[in-house]
């Protein structure tokens, strides 16, 4: 189930700190000064906001999840996780103009091994840089990261901000699950497959070299006109029965089972 996020984006109104912020066990980063945090919940969804700001910049995260009975599940393939950050991107653009950023443009990237969409934002009806965010999606959370102008958009900063990012590998799992219940049926049907194949192979090793009629199946050719005998050999009379012997389709010599004329 894709999550219909609403976001509360707050931008508000530098050297930075050398101390990381934790958002959660997934993801932590820097800000260039003291955190302030608000944490709301509405809609099933829990938004946990983590902000710095001065007169000239301003330092976002924000962490977005359902509650724990409406969980949302890692998606299965990468169209899903498509996706996924298609609806995010959707929501974020239309909390961006609320703030005066008009999108521009966004490209995806990877982020510490991960899928990851960057974002950037011009000041409305200018062509001037304003704001730029950064999206991944992790375990079921959505994660905003957002630099924006108050009165200023310093490069510098921003780089610094993003750069900063760190994912605790340890709790992060893959964006990408596969779906236990499919991989459990494939799991199922490969060892009934091999085991299929595992006997009819044992069954074509045990009747190699002999019919259900005591004949060999070893290729034979006729000693009298050389012609190359059947596989499978049935007997025409009680003695070949018998014995395991066979006719010459061709010259219609007697031959036993080695392919040896019998006088």
């Amino acid at each position: 189930m894709l999550l219909r996020l609403s976001f509360f984006l707050i931008i508000f109104s530098t050297s930075f700190a050398t101390a990381q912020t934790v958002i959660d066990s997934v993801l932590s980063l820097t800000f260039p000064g003291n955190v302030e945090k608000f944490e709301k919940t509405e809609d099933n969804m829990t938004v946990k906001g983590f902000y710095f700001n001065t007169e000239l910049e301003s330092f976002v995260v924000l962490r977005l999840s359902l509650l724990e009975d409406t969980g949302e599940t890692s998606p299965t393939n990468n169209l899903q996780l498509d996706e996924i950050y298609k609806q995010q991107i959707k929501a974020l653009n239309k909390s961006m103009l609320r703030k005066s950023f008009l999108f521009k443009d966004s490209s995806k990237i990877t982020l510490k091994n991960r899928v990851a969409y960057n974002l950037k934002y011009n000041v409305v009806n200018t062509e001037e840089v304003g704001a730029e965010s950064i999206l991944i999606f992790i375990n079921g959370v959505h994660y905003v990261i957002t630099y924006s102008k108050v009165s200023e958009f310093n490069e510098a900063n921003k780089i610094k901000f993003f750069k900063s990012i760190e994912i605790n590998e340890a709790y992060a799992t893959n964006q990408i699950e596969p779906n236990k219940k499919n991989y459990f049926k494939i799991i199922k049907y490969s060892i009934y497959i091999l085991m299929i194949l595992a006997l009819v192979i044992y069954q074509i090793k045990a009747t190699k070299n002999k019919s259900k009629f005591g004949i060999n199946l070893k290729t034979n050719y006729c000693p009298i006109c050389n012609t190359r005998q059947p596989k499978i050999r049935f007997p025409n009379s009680l003695s070949q029965a018998l014995f395991g012997g066979s006719s010459c389709p061709n010259c219609k010599s007697h031959l036993d089972k080695y392919g040896n004329i019998i006088s």
